[in-house]
């Protein structure tokens, strides 16, 4: 089974990227795409993993300032390519779950909400297609 990883940003270290890490460690071969990564923020954390990010990173200030281009988020999110993957796995607060998958990929979405400045599993299932 082809697997692919999506997380918003790999701006910061924090609880959304631990719950990255441990999905990383279930699929080891997946890749990981984001909008935007800073390897220097992300210290020693996904310096061998493969990840692809959006082109809004090489745009001027992209991963120092990549809030400046929250208008074209929802889009560059729209245009990774995963026609290649069987599950595509978006952790995420706010874009990831946009990510467009062919009708034969299964996407799953686990939702991240803030409670007290902790990441915790948002309590409601989200499947694109199902009413």
């Amino acid at each position: 089974m082809r697997v692919a990883l999506v997380h918003d940003f790999l701006t910061q270290y924090g609880g959304a990227e631990k719950v990255l890490q441990a999905f990383h460690e279930i699929w080891p071969q997946a890749p990981i795409f984001t909008l935007f990564y800073d390897p220097k923020k992300m210290g020693d954390h996904f310096q061998d993993y493969d990840i692809k990010v959006s082109p809004i990173q090489n745009l001027p200030f992209g991963a120092k300032k990549y809030r400046w281009y929250l208008p074209l988020m929802p889009s560059a999110i729209e245009r990774f390519n995963l026609s290649k993957f069987d599950l595509v796995i978006s952790d995420c607060s706010a874009y990831s779950k946009g990510v467009i998958t062919q009708p034969y990929t299964r996407h799953i979405s686990y939702e991240l909400v803030y409670h007290n400045t902790k990441h915790i599993p948002f309590q409601v299932v989200y499947l694109p297609g199902y009413n």
